[in-house]
């Protein structure tokens, strides 16, 4: 329900001699630097309002956008092309969607001043550190010995077992091949994760265009823009029937309506969100859900219940609820935060929405279906 976030990775030389300490420092300003990709990885399928968009990236999306769509139609959508075919439509226009959200971030850092974001040396050091502590993970997980350290400037080390070091990145890799991703890709979303932390300082900062005093968040609080709900939900997981689920919201919605509560029904076997406190609900503005399930809580008035609701998630049954003072002003740091982190989100989902990917040729050549069904015969493979 709530929308999600990315990650990135890069290799490191892996000809380091084995019993080596890896202090953390960026590699120059070149966030690629010494990426392995192959010559199709970096074929070039067009550009979004000046930067090149490469084919990995692309990828990377019609795969992912690919399982999204499996979970909500069934697993054999993509068995074979002529079935795929019936979705090819609909697959295209999520991945087109869905492509412009890095340059988003980055052309708004571009806006404000905070330039060539993926070249700066506190960038590119990020992704570093982030990579080498996924690495590390991966080491300590397949009992390959790793000693943490302190280099004299105070980053994080790490002194691997012979080979160590090599063998975690190589089980890293595969890890990735299962998600489609590869290095350069996830370098880049990554780093486009830290440039957005910048471009909240700025706005919050020196544009002061998104609010962040004490008095001004009190009062978004205590507005319309900021609302609490409650919910059933009947998740769709996958391999579920969907009409089942359906069915079964539709039962519980009907004894609702025949004067069951809410909270009863909360505790019920209609429930299947195990996060939410049915106490304090959730808290939230435009931007942070799904958009069928913001529009259906907007809608409401406090103390009003939804219809059924249908999202990718599943199907809820929404109660708007009253906000609590007291939990808002007990909660005031974190709720702050979550508020300007949905109004910066507002301005790039807004320039996101202005961009679109202008094709090359190589790029129009591409058939999105044809891709979806040899990545999943692919990964069947994979898995064995």
């Amino acid at each position: 329900m709530n929308k999600i976030a990315k990650i990135s990775i890069k290799i490191f030389c892996l000809a380091l001699a084995a019993i080596l300490v890896f202090p953390f420092a960026s590699c120059g300003k070149d966030l690629f630097e010494g990426v392995e990709s192959t010559e199709e990885e970096l074929r070039a399928v067009g550009t979004i309002d000046g930067y090149e968009v490469l084919y990995d990236e692309l990828y990377y999306l019609i795969m992912s956008c690919k399982d999204m769509m499996k979970n909500k139609y069934g697993e054999d959508i993509w068995k074979d092309e002529i079935a795929a075919a019936e979705y090819g439509d609909e697959l295209r226009e999520m991945v087109l969607e869905r492509i412009t959200a890095n340059y988003a971030v980055l052309t708004l850092c571009e806006e404000y001043g905070y330039k060539n974001a993926l070249q700066k040396s506190d960038v590119v050091e990020y992704v570093n550190e982030e990579i080498e502590n996924m690495i590390c993970v991966f080491a300590l997980q397949n009992d390959i010995k790793v000693e943490l350290g302190e280099s004299l400037t105070g980053k994080l080390t790490y002194k691997y077992e012979e080979g160590g070091r090599a063998k975690a990145y190589e089980i890293f890799k595969e890890a990735l091949t299962l998600t489609y991703l590869n290095e350069r890709v996830m370098r880049l979303t990554l780093g486009t994760e830290f440039a957005l932390g910048e471009l909240t300082d700025i706005l919050t900062g020196k544009k002061e265009e998104i609010i962040y005093k004490e008095s001004d968040i009190e009062a978004f609080m205590f507005s319309d823009k900021f609302i609490c709900t409650r919910h059933l939900l009947i998740q769709n997981d996958k391999g579920d029937d969907i009409e089942a689920n359906r069915a079964l919201a539709e039962e519980a919605y009907q004894k609702y309506l025949n004067g069951e509560s809410m909270d009863k029904l909360m505790g019920s076997k209609y429930n299947e969100d195990v996060t939410m406190s049915p106490s304090v609900g959730y808290y939230f503005t435009y931007g942070e859900m799904d958009e069928a399930y913001e529009k259906a809580s907007f809608a409401l008035e406090v103390g009003e219940v939804s219809g059924i609701v249908e999202t990718e998630d599943g199907f809820f049954i929404i109660e708007r609820r009253e906000k609590s003072s007291t939990y808002m002003l007990g909660n005031f740091e974190a709720l702050a935060q979550q508020i300007t982190y949905a109004l910066v989100n507002q301005k790039v989902t807004a320039r996101q929405n202005e961009l679109s990917l202008e094709m090359n040729d190589f790029g129009n050549s591409l058939d999105f279906v044809k891709i979806a069904v040899e990545g999943e015969k692919t990964m069947e493979e994979l898995l064995g």
